[in-house]
C-alpha cells in the first residue's frame, strides 16, 4: 500500500509539472488547496484498496508450518502481473513520456526566446523556463532513483514466475530488498538538498516544537517583547 501510494504521489506531482508548463493561465484555477486534498484522498485511497487485493483471496494457500513468509503467502501472479505490470510499469512508463515531453518543451521554448531576444540570457522568460527545468530536472531524478531501486526487485519476481528452474541467489534477492528499502531512506534528503520548498518544510517540521516553544515566550512577555523579537 505505502509503495503504490509513493508511485501514485510521484504520477500526480508529474501531472503538476505537466500542467504548470503546458496549461499556465489554467493552472491557479486547476491546483487549489481543495484539487490538492483531493488527490491526496484519491490516491492514498485507491493504494489501500490495491493492498487489501492480497487479502480479498489472491494469495496462496496457507503453509502447513503456519510461518506466515512473503514469499510463502504472496502469489507472484498478482506480484507480477497486477502490481509490477498494471500498478507499477504502467505509472512509470506514463512519468517519464511526461518527464520526456517537458524537457524537449521547456528545451525548445528557451531556444526560440534566446532566438527573439537575439542570445540575451537574462529575460525573464528564458528565467521561468530555467526554473521550470530545474524543478523538473529535481522530480525525475526522484523518479529516477525510485525506478532504479524498485525495478531489480521485480525483475526478480518476474523470474521467480516465469522461470521457476532460473536460480536466483539469496543474497541478491536479499539485496534487492535492502535497495528497494533505502529508497525510502534516501528520498528526504533527496527532496530536501534539491528543492527548496521541501527544505524550507522539513525544517518547518523539524523546527515546529522550538516555534511553539518561542510562540509561548512571546505570549507570556506580552506586546513589547514580542514586537522585538
Amino acid at each position: 500500500m505505502l509503495t503504490q501510494s509513493s508511485i501514485f504521489s510521484l504520477l500526480a506531482v508529474a501531472v503538476e509539472r505537466y500542467i504548470a508548463i503546458f496549461m499556465p493561465f489554467q493552472y491557479h484555477r486547476l491546483m487549489t488547496p481543495r484539487n490538492a486534498v483531493l488527490v491526496l484522498c484519491f490516491t492514498w485511497t485507491l493504494a489501500f484498496l490495491i493492498g487489501l487485493v492480497p487479502l480479498m483471496g489472491w494469495h496462496k494457500p496457507a503453509p502447513e508450518s503456519g510461518y506466515c513468509f512473503f514469499v510463502l503467502v504472496v502469489d507472484m501472479t498478482y506480484m507480477v502481473y497486477f502490481n509490477f505490470f498494471a500498478c507499477v510499469l504502467t505509472p512509470l512508463v506514463v512519468m517519464f513520456l511526461i518527464y520526456a515531453q517537458i524537457f524537449v518543451t521547456v528545451k525548445r521554448q528557451m531556444r526560440r526566446i534566446a532566438a527573439e531576444r537575439g542570445g540575451a540570457g537574462n529575460t525573464e522568460g528564458t528565467a521561468k523556463m530555467k526554473k521550470e527545468m530545474k524543478m523538473a530536472t529535481s522530480l525525475f531524478l526522484v523518479l529516477f532513483l525510485f525506478t532504479s531501486c524498485w525495478i531489480p526487485l521485480h525483475i526478480i519476481n518476474c523470474f521467480l514466475l516465469l522461470c521457476p528452474s532460473c536460480p536466483v541467489p539469496l543474497p541478491l534477492l536479499l539485496t534487492a530488498i535492502i535497495l528497494s528499502h533505502a529508497n525510502s531512506a534516501v528520498n528526504p534528503f533527496l527532496y530536501a538538498y534539491k528543492m527548496k520548498t521541501f527544505r524550507n518544510a522539513f525544517k518547518a517540521i523539524f523546527l515546529c516544537c522550538r516555534g511553539i516553544g518561542d510562540g509561548d515566550e512571546q505570549h507570556d512577555d506580552g506586546g513589547g517583547n514580542a514586537q522585538r523579537s
